[in-house]
């Protein structure tokens, strides 16, 4: 009961949507052409976290290993302005430390150090003009607590510091060689009935960037609302706001304002099938009039469960 691991292990085949990434605006701004498929690539993730210390010790300390590696499968026949440029690594190792001061409340005090790695065939082509060097590393530091069923509410606060360093500076043309700035990550669940919930979900961090920025400092807001009607019928409704901050390699000003909203219903049919429909409804604005844009999607689904 002192020690405990958890592995998720994860392989995945994907794409960039039209409109995003190399194709921002429904057009492939770096060849001149409007793209007819989206950018598909191959995905690994592997996810490993390691607990010493039992769920009601006074102290629990928590170690996490969380990779991804992904390589663009299309498009790659221009080594400058294809995919080949954001192939990517990135492994982070966050360290938690909890101490329970409270039956059910901790407070915490956790890092995160966060490795970030380009194709290295992409970087001898910076004589040739390519885009600078996108390796960096990131590193966060935050105090929190965490509390489970305290007066109908669950949730976890994380405050701290995040800063991203790019490792070849040089190569770098953007404003700064780094950035720091304060972080945060917030969910809070209120449940006034056992059937009926919100959560509130706010955060803010780097994301990294397809489209040739230097980095997207994003600040984003959540809630939802999720209801059993029965027990055979549930909803959810929810509405979204994030931000997202460029800081340009050409030190060109930028920033999108994402506004989500959305609605869904599941219906369990039986003990191992339930079907669902969900729709979303979104739009940004951006001081780039190119990079506007307003998407609705209607998803079907079928869910199976098996014992």
């Amino acid at each position: 009961s002192r020690n405990h691991f958890d592995i998720n292990l994860q392989q995945s085949h994907g794409h960039d949507e039209i409109g995003t990434g190399r194709t921002e605006g429904g057009f492939d701004w770096e060849n001149r052409i409007k793209p007819e498929e989206p950018d598909e690539y191959d995905q690994t993730d592997a996810d490993v976290k390691y607990t010493f210390g039992a769920r009601d010790a006074r102290g629990r300390l928590v170690v996490r290993d969380i990779y991804m590696d992904r390589d663009y499968a299309n498009h790659r026949h221009d080594l400058i302005n294809g995919t080949t440029r954001l192939d990517r690594t990135e492994n982070e190792v966050r360290t938690t430390a909890y101490l329970r001061v409270q039956p059910k409340t901790s407070v915490l005090l956790e890092a995160r150090e966060k490795d970030i790695d380009y194709d290295k065939s992409y970087h001898s082509l910076l004589a040739a003009g390519a885009s600078p060097v996108m390796d960096s590393d990131e590193s966060r530091v935050y105090v929190g607590a965490e509390w489970e069923a305290t007066a109908k509410t669950t949730g976890s606060v994380r405050f701290g510091h995040m800063e991203k360093d790019f490792r070849e500076p040089q190569a770098v043309k953007a404003p700064v060689d780094d950035y720091d700035m304060p972080s945060w990550e917030t969910t809070i669940t209120w449940k006034p009935r056992t059937y009926s919930s919100f959560t509130l979900n706010t955060s803010r961090g780097f994301v990294e960037s397809t489209s040739g920025d230097a980095v997207i400092d994003r600040t984003d807001v959540g809630l939802k609302w999720k209801h059993e009607w029965s027990s055979l019928m549930g909803s959810n409704v929810f509405i979204q706001r994030y931000s997202d901050e460029y800081k340009s390699f050409s030190n060109i000003a930028r920033s999108d304002v994402v506004l989500r909203a959305g609605a869904g219903l599941t219906y369990d049919m039986t003990e191992w099938a339930a079907l669902s429909a969900d729709y979303v409804f979104e739009d940004r604005n951006s001081t780039m009039n190119t990079k506007d844009y307003t998407r609705n999607l209607l998803v079907f689904g079928v869910d199976f469960k098996f014992d």
